[in-house]
This record gives C-alpha cells, structure tokens and sequence, in this order.
C-alpha cells in the first residue's frame, strides 16, 4: 500500500492549529479566529483512529499481531513522553513550581490517567436528567485555550495522549479478533454511546477533556480505514467521503449561527455544540482523510504536499509535548511578544527535531522486523 503524503500535510496542519490556539500573540490575530486551532487536536484524534485501524487491518490474522502491534506503540510513544515528563519535572523544581510533585498527579501523568476523573459527575448529572434539554448557553465565557503561568500547565496538553493511549489498548482487540462487519458495528456504537454521553451527563468545557465523552473521535478514523479497505469501489468511497464532509459541515454550520456572534467565545461551553458539534468536527475531519486517500496525488490537494507542513509533521507528536511547555517558560522571564513567541516557537521545533533526529527516529529504527511486518499500514504516513 503506497504512502500518502498528503496525510503528512494534514497532520502539519493539526499541529499548526495547535499552537496558533496556545500562543497568545498568534491566537488573537485574525479576528481571534486561531483561538479555535485547538481542532487541531480533533483531526489529530481521527488521523491516529485512521492510521492505527489501517495497522490493524494489515496485521489480522499474523502470528503475534498484537505484539507487533504494541512494540510498536511503545517504540513510537514512550521514549519521548518519558523524556517530555523528566525534562517537564526537572525544570518545574527548578523553577519553584511544585505542582506536578503530587503523588495523584505523578500517577495520572506515568499511567496517561489525565483524561480520567469525570465519571461520577458525568452519573449524576445523568441521573439527574439535568441536562435533557439541549437550549444554548447564551452567557459563552471568553475563549481560554491560551496558555498561561506557571510553566507546569505546560502538561495540560497530556490529556489528548491519555485517550489515545486507551484507543490503542482498548480498540486493537476489537480489530484483531472481530470479524470486519462486527467491528463496524461496533465502532459506530461508540459513536453513538459518546453522544448519549455528552448530551445526558454533559460536562460542559471540561467534557473536551474527558474519555467518557471523547473516546468517538479516534473510532471515526477506524470508520475511515474499514471502509477504504473494504470492497467498495474508490469512487464510491469518494462520493461518500465528500457527502459526509458537508453534513458534517451543514451540522456545525447550523449549530453555529444557533449560538449567534461566538468570535472570542468558548464555544464548549454550549451543550448543542458539545453534543453535536463535536462529533461534526470529527466528521468533517475523516472526510478530509478520506479524500486525501482516495484523491492522493490530485492536483487540488497539492499544498497538503508541500515540504514544509511534512517537517511540522515529521516532528510534530514531539512538538506537541514540547510547545507549551517551552512556550511558558519563556513566559516566565519575557512578557508574551511577538519575538518571545517566535522564539518560543523555534526553540521548541529545534528540541523536536532533535528528539525525532536522535532519539525517536533511531529507536524506531531498530524495529526492522516489526515494520517488515506491519509495512503495508505503516506506508500510509511515516509518523503514525
């Protein structure tokens, strides 16, 4: 199965997204319009769904699929996590900030629990039947996605790994062991189970955050990879792909001009949104996928090619780790310029490159019998 660049473009553009949403003095720019970058985080969430189901895929029936499968997981993930949390911790102290030094928040970030913690809020307001009525929340608190002191706040971005950590532990089995029609089935369950989720127990804001309410987003991108790899004709898919796009548009779409003027607003705050809106994203997001599989090579899609957003997404699972993090330590001596943003910025790619030259590149390298093995879905993006 050939690569397909232009799944590196859009991962250059998540992780982009990302940091225009984090860095104040990119989030205000246009009208407040990078305030919502942190999308990005979504169309990472159905990306990983895509390329790991399409790992899976390839894997059924070889002799120790799952451990192929998981060494991998380990190789890719780890190392830099565990550089990211001792250089995190190391600066931290350094700096007076204890926060992190708690025996609660040591076990959450060493066992990727950040995204746990909602559940028995989430029954209450279920039981409560609270939160039955979808009206919009008309009072939208101002956008919060900027980052700001102590540096320690540089781990709040650990919550998006903690669920797709328990993607890959929870949804290999089901890949694996199930037969195709079965685990389709399964996945759109999910989907629906995470709605019920958000709009009985809905959790506001802090909903975003949580694996009861978000576990839809990878399991999207599983959709994706199951019906691209079934027998549907290409230019089926194709049609399919572009007809779910603008559903899921026309849905956010509506949703939106619901909650009337929201520039500068958080709009998760608004139970509508968080309901529906979010699997939109989600939505909208596999579409682009699914066209840039079917579509490789199209001359429309020819910036998702270009060299640059794959460097950004080369580095960017380090980059993600790191951006904040460095972002706020430079917070911490200069106030928040432009310059010290820029700065900020290119210290945090140079440490990425870095770690993906010296660390994580090598270390994955040295799985050559792992990726003989799941070469075919592995050849979709070389960073998945």
């Amino acid at each position: 199965m050939k690569r397909v660049a232009e799944l590196d473009g859009l991962r250059g553009i998540a992780i982009l997204l990302v940091i225009g949403c984090h860095y104040e003095v990119f989030a205000r720019q246009f009208k407040g319009l990078p305030q919502y970058g942190w999308v990005g985080v979504d169309l990472f969430f159905v990306l990983s769904g895509f390329l790991i189901t399409s790992v899976l895929l390839n894997l059924r029936g070889q002799a120790a699929a799952f451990k192929t499968f998981y060494a991998r997981r380990i190789r890719r993930i780890i190392p830099p996590y565990l550089a990211f949390l001792v250089l995190l911790y190391v600066v931290t102290a350094a700096l007076g900030d204890h926060t992190l030094y708690k025996k609660g928040t040591i076990a959450r970030n060493l066992l990727f629990l950040q995204s746990f913690g909602s559940l028995r809020e989430m029954l209450k307001l279920m039981l409560s039947g609270r939160t039955l009525s979808l009206t919009h929340s008309h009072h939208l608190g101002p956008a919060v996605a900027v980052l700001q002191e102590p540096v320690s706040n540089g781990a709040g971005v650990l919550w998006s790994l903690s669920i797709e950590e328990y993607y890959y532990l929870l949804w290999a089995p089901v890949v694996l062991w199930m037969r195709p029609r079965w685990a389709a089935m399964s996945a759109i369950g999910i989907c629906l189970l995470m709605v019920a989720s958000r709009w009985l127990g809905s959790l506001g804001t802090g909903g975003y955050y949580c694996i009861y309410q978000r576990f839809d987003a990878p399991v999207f991108g599983s959709l994706v990879a199951m019906l691209i790899g079934s027998k549907v004709p290409k230019r089926t898919q194709g049609r399919i792909f572009v007809m779910a796009g603008m559903a899921g548009a026309a849905t956010l779409a509506l949703i939106l001009a619901g909650m009337g003027n929201v520039l500068g607003r958080e709009i998760r705050q608004d139970h509508s949104f968080m309901v529906f809106g979010v699997p939109a994203l989600s939505l909208i997001a596999a579409s682009a996928i699914g066209i840039s599989v079917v579509r490789s090579g199209s001359r429309f899609l020819f910036v998702l090619r270009s060299s640059l957003l794959h460097f950004f997404a080369k580095v960017s699972y380090t980059l993600y780790l790191l951006h904040g993090f460095v972002y706020l330590c430079f917070l911490h001596f200069f106030a928040p310029t432009l310059t010290v943003s820029l700065a900020a910025l290119l210290c945090a790619v140079t440490l990425s490159w870095l770690s993906w030259t010296y660390l994580e590149r090598p270390i994955l390298e040295g799985g050559r019998e792992d990726r003989r093995k799941a070469r075919a879905g592995l050849n979709y993006a070389s960073v998945a």
